[in-house]
């Protein structure tokens, strides 16, 4: 496969991506000035970087509010998978509303 998918290097991440769909489609000002100075992919990949940060942050701090542990996953995987899975959705949701959509 090759290394640029719609000429975006793969590295960039689902983050980055978001980032620059967001940029190109609601905030063309600054897309064009960081394309104007070559800066796009490095905005992408910091970006990318900073939301997985953030992500293993919120996830962290999330599973110890709540109570999701590893006992609870021996107990009752289903649920330690739904309270998992909620988290995880939350933190998304927090992701892109800090980062991905300013």
């Amino acid at each position: 496969m090759k290394m640029y998918d719609m000429g975006r290097p793969k590295h960039i991440g689902k983050w980055g991506i978001m980032r620059e769909i967001y940029l190109r489609d609601y905030d063309q000002e600054v897309y064009a000035e960081l394309v104007r100075r070559g800066k796009l992919q490095e905005h992408l990949r910091m970006t990318d970087f900073q939301s997985r940060e953030r992500m293993a942050v919120l996830m962290d701090q999330g599973m110890k509010c709540l109570g999701i542990t590893e006992d609870l996953k021996k107990r009752d995987r289903m649920e330690w998978i739904r309270q998992t899975n909620n988290l995880y959705h939350s933190a998304e949701e927090n992701v892109k509303q800090e980062l991905i959509y300013c």
